[in-house]
């Protein structure tokens, strides 16, 4: 009772459908919807911790918001071209070969222009969140960016992360 209790408030904090507990037999593996009963591990065992759980959640948000909303083929500033279809780069006319994680940096930083996105958001969102390495990765990859791309499009938000300059933008 409990657990459908608890399932019943995930499902409506998440805004989801409310499936069957996991191992019930109205449960359906081929309901291919976000629901609860992708949030809840089968069998939980004494290593389920909050953290998977947290990460599942996560999953299932990022799953159901990408299905409705398809994101802009093109990320346009300036004189920058982001284009997600070819996964290319385009800066003052000319190609500039990136590796994954660049490209997945610019796009995370591209889409938009202007905002901060903090070293956390950075992190979960170009990486994941079961990274354990260091985070000055993000530093490493921020610089080669810089250099790459021959411009200060980068800038640095002191203490709090980084965000992708808009031209004529203060």
């Amino acid at each position: 009772a409990d657990r459908a209790a608890g399932l019943e408030t995930i499902a409506d904090a998440l805004e989801l459908p409310l499936e069957p507990p996991v191992g019930s037999a109205a449960a359906s593996d081929s309901d291919s919807s976000p629901g609860c009963a992708d949030l809840i591990p089968s069998s939980p065992t004494p290593s389920t911790s909050q953290d998977r759980l947290v990460a599942r959640i996560r999953a299932v948000l990022r799953r159901a918001s990408s299905e409705g909303l398809a994101p802009l083929a093109k990320i346009e500033v300036g004189d920058l071209i982001v284009d997600r279809r070819t996964r290319t780069v385009t800066h003052r006319r000319r190609s500039v070969a990136l590796s994954p994680k660049e490209f997945d940096l610019l796009v995370c930083l591209g889409e938009d222009p202007g905002a901060v996105r903090s070293r956390e958001q950075l992190m979960h969102d170009v990486w994941d969140e079961h990274w354990w390495g260091s985070t000055k990765t993000l530093d490493v990859h921020i610089a080669s960016l810089r250099k790459k791309l021959q411009a200060d499009l980068i800038e640095t938000v002191r203490s709090v992360g980084y965000r992708l300059k808009v031209p004529d933008a203060p």
